[in-house]
């Protein structure tokens, strides 16, 4: 689980997208709570990367998950599709991304 999280390339299940999200939302948490506790420019920087190494992470794992239902990873900028992903049966078998992330 969580094999090259920060790659583009592959599938993911349902499992793992779930808990990817979940991750994510708790990093961006501790992120905003440690914003709301620190100040000035430096810690705005520190901020600004743990953001943007956030949403790199949560965009991987989006079209990774893409992937898997058979779709371009192109498929998770569209607003709400990401919560669509949480809820979609994957393809069974192989599919042009890559081997099923079960082994079916």
């Amino acid at each position: 689980m969580l094999r090259k999280p920060f790659s583009f390339k592959g599938r993911i299940g349902q499992s793992e997208y779930a808990f990817s999200m979940m991750l994510y939302f708790a990093y961006c948490f501790l992120l905003s709570k440690i914003g709301y506790l620190s100040d000035g420019p430096v810690a705005g920087m520190v901020l600004l990367l743990g953001f943007a190494i956030a949403v790199w992470f949560l965009v991987a794992q989006g079209a990774k998950r893409s992937h898997d239902i058979g779709n371009s990873g192109w498929y998770t900028f569209i607003p709400l599709y990401l919560f669509y992903f949480l809820f979609k049966d994957g393809d069974s078998g192989n599919n042009a991304y890559g081997a099923n992330p079960r082994g079916k």
